[in-house]
């Protein structure tokens, strides 16, 4: 049985969100096109508010397609805004969720939620030294 798998990065946001977020999710799911997963995204987007309050946006992709669930954590060095497509508002967000799972698999247990919903991206960089735009596994 999979296991579900956390990663985390800190990030210079170049792009905007989706395009990032296909950015990391191609990292640790090659197999899935830019395409797919921006899809994907949008199509779980309009279902229901993706904005959960702490400047953090949820976002999924949900498919078959996925091999085993995982969980991205991306901690924008600069606040962002999203536009919910599903409320139509605009939102400021330095946190970026993003949950890979497929429906087939065994519910994901995804422990360092809490923990990033209640850190700052600077508190990251600086209490773990980490490089920005590298991805890391929690473990």
């Amino acid at each position: 049985m999979p296991s579900t798998a956390e990663f985390y990065a800190v990030v210079t946001q170049t792009t905007d969100i989706l395009e990032l977020a296909e950015i990391y999710i191609r990292k640790k799911a090659p197999y899935l096109s830019s395409s797919y997963i921006k899809r994907k995204i949008i199509e779980r987007e309009k279902l229901g508010e993706t904005y959960v309050g702490h400047k953090t946006i949820i976002l999924h992709v949900i498919s078959t397609q996925i091999t085993a669930d995982f969980g991205l954590y991306l901690f924008l060095l600069n606040i962002a805004h999203w536009e919910s497509l599903y409320s139509k508002k605009i939102y400021p967000i330095n946190k970026v969720m993003v949950m890979c799972v497929n429906p087939k698999l065994t519910s994901p247990e995804f422990k360092f939620l809490l923990k990033f919903f209640n850190c700052r991206p600077e508190q990251v960089e600086h209490d773990f030294g980490l490089e920005k735009n590298k991805i890391y596994q929690i473990k």
